[in-house]
C-alpha cells in the first residue's frame, strides 16, 4: 500500500472513531458514497426552496389541520361516531408519518422534485375519489390512505432539502419554510366550511382536489443541490471489509431495510428516547386541533365563533414559526436549543390541558392563541433539533424514522380521545388526555437533551486529553 493510500486508510479510521464517541454510527453506504454534496449555500437559490416549502405547508397543513370542519361535516352527513370519525383523521396523519422513511429514501434515489409532484398529483386524485363516497368507511380509503399517501410524498422531503439549503440560517430559513401551515390554518377552516355550506360534500372535495395540484407548482421550485464527484476507492475497500465480516450475521431481509431506512439509529439512546417522547407528544397532534371546535360547542360557543378558534391556532402558530426561528439562531440561544423546545413542548402540553376546563369564549380565544404559538415553535423546529443530535449527514434517515415514530402518537390519539368523548360524553377528558401526554414527552425530552449535553461534554473533554497527551 503506497503512501496515499495509507492517508485515506489512516482518516477513515479516524472519522469512524469521532462518530463511535459522539454516539452514532454513520450508515455505511452513507459514509462510501462516491457523490457528496459541495458547500452548503446558505442562501441564493436556497430562498425560492423555502418560498416552495413554504407554500407547500400553506396547502398542506391547512387541508390537514383543518379537520375539525371535515370532521362536523362527516359526522353530519354519515351520522358516524366521535371514534370513527376522528380516526379518519388520525390515520390520514399517521399514514402520513408512518411513511416518512419511504418519502425520504424515494427523494434520496430519484430526487425531491419528482417525489413531491408525484404527491400533489397522488392527493389530488384520492381528494376527488372522496367526493363520492357512500359513507364514512369508504373515507378510510381516500381520505386517510390516498391523501395521506400523497401527503407524506410532498411533506418530509421538502424541509430535508430546506435543511441541506442553509447552515447559520437554517433555523430562520426552517421559521420561515414552515410559517406557511399557520397560515393555512388560518385561510382554510372558514373556505372548507364555506365549500360545505355552498357546494355540499362532492363539490367541496372536488374544489379541494383541484388546490392540493398546487403542491406540484411548489415541487417545481425545488431545484437539487449540485454535488461533486469524489472517488475513495480505499475507504470503500476498508468499510465493505467491515460490512461483510459482521453483515453475514444479519438477515437480508433486515440488512436491507436498514440500508434504506437507518432502522440502527433507533438502538442509539439519545436518539431513541427522543423518537419515543415524539410519540408521547404527537398523541395531542391532532386531537387538540381536530375536536377544538366541539369541545367549545359543548361549552355554549356558537358555531361561528368555535370554527374561529382555528384561525386564532393559524395565527400564533405563524407567529411561533417566525419568531422561533430567528431567535434559535442567535448565537446566545443556538448552543441551548433543545432546552428552549423541551420548554415549548411542556407549555403546550399545559394549554391543553387548560383548554378543556376552559368555560367562557375569552378562555379559549387565549388558551388556543398561546397553545398554537408553541405548538408552532414545536413542529417547526424539530428538523432543527434532529439535526443538534445526529448531525446534517444522517437528517434524511433519522428525519423519516422521527416522523415515522410519530405516526403511533397521530393514529392512536385521535382514537384514544374520541373513545373518551364516547365513554364520558364529554370533550374534558380527551383534552386532560392529551395534555398530559403532551407534558409527559416534555419531560422525556428533557432528559434527552440533558443526556446530549453529557455525551457531547464528555466527547469534547476525550478530545482534549488526545491532543493534551
Amino acid at each position: 500500500m503506497n503512501n496515499s493510500e495509507e492517508n485515506v486508510s489512516l482518516q477513515s479510521q479516524k472519522q469512524d472513531e469521532t462518530e463511535e464517541t459522539n454516539g452514532f454510527h454513520g450508515d455505511s453506504e452513507g459514509d462510501v458514497n462516491t457523490e457528496k454534496k459541495a458547500s452548503v449555500p446558505d442562501g441564493g437559490w436556497g430562498w425560492m426552496v423555502v418560498f416552495g416549502c413554504s407554500f407547500m405547508h400553506f396547502l398542506l397543513g391547512g387541508y390537514s389541520r383543518s379537520f375539525a370542519v371535515t370532521y362536523v361535516e362527516i359526522r353530519e352527513k354519515f351520522g358516524s361516531s366521535a371514534a370513527i370519525t376522528s380516526w379518519i383523521g388520525g390515520i390520514n396523519v399517521g399514514l402520513r408519518f408512518f411513511l416518512g422513511p419511504l418519502a425520504t429514501s424515494l427523494s434520496v434515489k430519484w430526487g425531491v422534485r419528482p417525489v413531491v409532484m408525484t404527491g400533489g398529483i397522488v392527493m389530488a386524485l384520492f381528494s376527488l375519489i372522496g367526493a363520492w363516497a357512500p359513507n364514512e368507511y369508504f373515507l378510510f380509503f381516500s381520505y386517510s390512505f390516498g391523501t395521506a399517501l400523497g401527503g407524506t410524498l410532498i411533506y418530509a422531503p421538502a424541509l430535508i432539502l430546506v435543511n441541506q439549503y442553509f447552515d447559520n440560517h437554517r433555523s430562520v430559513a426552517t421559521g420561515l419554510a414552515s410559517a406557511g401551515s399557520g397560515l393555512g390554518v388560518f385561510v382554510f377552516p372558514p373556505l372548507i366550511k364555506y365549500l360545505f355550506n355552498n357546494f355540499g360534500f362532492t363539490g367541496a372535495f372536488i374544489i379541494l382536489s383541484s388546490i392540493c395540484l398546487n403542491n406540484c407548482v411548489a415541487g417545481a421550485l425545488y431545484r437539487p443541490l449540485p454535488s461533486k464527484k469524489q472517488v475513495a476507492v480505499v475507504k470503500k475497500k476498508v468499510i465493505s471489509e467491515k460490512s461483510s465480516n459482521c453483515g453475514s450475521m444479519l438477515p437480508n431481509a433486515w440488512r436491507w431495510i436498514n440500508k434504506h431506512f437507518g432502522l440502527s439509529y433507533l438502538s442509539e439512546a439519545v436518539f431513541g428516547t427522543y423518537c419515543l417522547s415524539m410519540t408521547l407528544i404527537t398523541l395531542s397532534y391532532v386531537s387538540g386541533h381536530q375536536l377544538i371546535v366541539d369541545l367549545a360547542k359543548e361549552q355554549g360557543v356558537p358555531d361561528s365563533k368555535a370554527v374561529f378558534l382555528l384561525s386564532v391556532i393559524g395565527i400564533t402558530d405563524t407567529m411561533g414559526r417566525l419568531l422561533s426561528g430567528f431567535v434559535f439562531d442567535f448565537p446566545f440561544f443556538r448552543p441551548r436549543r433543545q432546552l428552549y423546545y423541551c420548554v415549548s413542548v411542556f407549555l403546550s402540553g399545559g394549554l391543553l390541558f387548560g383548554l378543556g376546563f376552559s368555560k367562557d369564549y375569552l378562555s379559549f380565544v387565549l388558551c388556543s392563541a398561546f397553545q398554537g404559538f408553541f405548538n408552532g415553535v414545536v413542529v417547526c423546529q424539530r428538523a432543527v433539533v434532529i439535526v443538534d443530535i445526529v448531525g446534517m449527514d444522517k437528517l434524511s434517515a433519522c428525519f423519516g424514522l422521527c416522523v415515522a415514530c410519530q405516526g403511533f402518537g397521530v393514529v392512536f390519539g385521535p382514537m384514544i380521545a374520541g373513545l373518551l368523548k364516547d365513554i364520558y360524553g364529554s370533550y374534558v377528558p380527551s383534552y386532560i388526555f392529551v395534555g398530559s401526554s403532551c407534558m409527559a414527552g416534555g419531560l422525556m425530552l428533557l432528559y434527552s437533551a440533558l443526556r446530549h449535553q453529557l455525551v457531547t461534554q464528555k466527547a469534547k473533554k476525550a478530545a482534549l486529553t488526545v491532543e493534551v497527551t
